[in-house]
Order: structure tokens, then C-alpha cells, then sequence
């Protein structure tokens, strides 16, 4: 019985020096940043309870805050990864179109430097000299306009057969449809086209990259790589 009550005090103290050392952390030096407003966080782990209390979807989860903090919101995802989300047409266009260059800089995950080239990618590297040389080479060949106009038809194609697949799905299930991994696979596929040409077809490629995009997603901060995948696609194909 005494050694289970040290044990438990043993256990105390340490969370408590793990919370101030956190804490210490987390305090501002010098003039303390201005974030946006938002939901009160814990140590630890940031706005993560509020996030996943009710198992909503992510997306579902924030938007559920916004409508309390308002479109331009500060969320903590643990102590120190602190995330800003904008969801306001207007801000949406202040940021991405109207200047871009104040808000481009990115933070990535550590976890994924191995895998980037030491962030030397299209969508790990911060924005500079190097970011925009990769862009230009991009502009310059896969999405260049001779390319896109060989491969409109070929997207045209893999959209109709996606929409075709969820109906058939939703037909199948009492109307329920799941399309998360119809969009996944069709991008797959729309990106292979664009890296390797129009002549590309390989079912074995594209689940093989379906697997591993799914275990990205499930890295947390992973899934960051593929969402701007989408959005290129989404944006080339408007």
C-alpha cells in the first residue's frame, strides 16, 4: 500500500515538471506574439480535447469552433504547433491572391525531413530563390499549357469514371456514399499522368500510392503534403 502511494507521488511530481517545463516553453521572450483569437488551450495538448471530443471529422471539428471564435482562429494541435485557420472568402483572398509572399513561409513536421529532401521539395520548402525555381521548372513542363491541354481530356475522362464509381457505390449502399477514397485515387492518377506523361496507365502504381498516401494521412502532419496535392489539381483543373 506504501509503496503504491510513493508511486503515485513519484508519478504526480513528474507530470507536474512536465506541465511547468511546457509551460516555461510556451511563454513568449521579449514582445509576446499577437495570434488571432481562439479556443482556451491545456498544456500538452493544446485544443486537441476540443477537437476530437465529439469525433467529428477534422474539417467538421474546426468549423465547429469557428462559428464560436470567429473565421480567422488560432487552434494549438499539442504545446507548441500552433495552426491558424481562415475561413473567410475575403481573408481566403487576402492570403492566398492578394499577398501571398507576407503569408508563405510553412513549418514542417520534422518527422517528414528524411523524406523531403531535407525540405527541399515543391511543397516542404519555405518560399525563396529555391521555391521558386522549382515552381518555374513545374510551370515550365507538367503544368505548362501544352501539357494541361494533352491531359484535359484524359481528366475529363478519370472525373466522369469517379462520379460513375461513387454512383455506383451510393446505389449499393441505400445512397450512402463514402468519396474520400474515390478523390484520393483519381488525384493519384491525375498526378501520375503529370509526372510520368499522358501515356501512363498503371493500376498497380496507382493502388500501390493509394496504400501509402493512406498511411501519410494517418501521420498527422502528412497529410498537409497530400492536401496541397489536391489543391493544385483542384486549381489546374477550374
Amino acid at each position: 500500500m506504501e509503496e503504491a502511494i510513493w508511486t503515485a507521488v513519484a508519478i504526480s511530481i513528474a507530470a507536474a515538471v512536465l506541465i511547468m517545463a511546457f509551460w516555461r516553453r510556451q511563454r513568449p521572450s521579449g514582445r509576446p506574439t499577437q495570434w488571432p483569437p481562439g479556443p482556451p488551450r491545456l498544456p500538452l495538448i493544446g485544443n486537441m480535447h476540443q477537437i476530437l471530443k465529439e469525433g467529428d471529422p477534422f474539417h467538421v471539428a474546426l468549423n465547429k469552433l469557428a462559428q464560436v471564435h470567429g473565421p480567422l482562429m488560432t487552434v494549438w494541435l499539442g504545446p507548441r504547433q500552433s495552426t491558424i485557420t481562415v475561413g473567410d472568402h475575403d481573408l481566403v483572398w487576402e492570403v492566398l491572391v492578394s499577398k501571398p509572399s507576407d503569408y508563405a513561409a510553412r513549418e514542417i513536421a520534422s518527422i517528414i525531413k528524411s523524406g523531403t529532401a531535407d525540405y527541399r521539395t515543391i511543397v516542404s520548402s519555405d518560399a525563396g530563390p529555391h521555391w521558386h525555381s522549382l515552381r518555374r521548372g513545374l510551370q515550365n513542363g507538367a503544368t505548362s499549357p501544352p501539357s494541361l491541354n494533352v491531359q484535359a481530356p484524359l481528366q475529363e475522362s478519370d472525373m466522369a469514371q469517379m462520379i460513375n464509381n461513387m454512383i455506383k457505390e451510393a446505389n449499393l449502399n441505400g445512397g450512402v456514399v463514402k468519396p474520400f477514397h474515390h478523390i484520393r485515387r483519381t488525384t493519384i492518377r491525375l498526378l501520375a499522368r503529370l509526372c510520368f506523361g499522358p501515356d501512363f496507365n498503371d493500376e498497380d502504381f496507382d493502388a500501390t500510392m493509394d496504400v501509402m498516401v493512406e498511411g501519410a494521412f494517418k501521420c498527422g502532419d502528412d497529410a498537409r503534403i497530400l492536401h496541397t496535392c489536391y489543391t493544385l489539381i483542384r486549381v489546374k483543373l477550374v
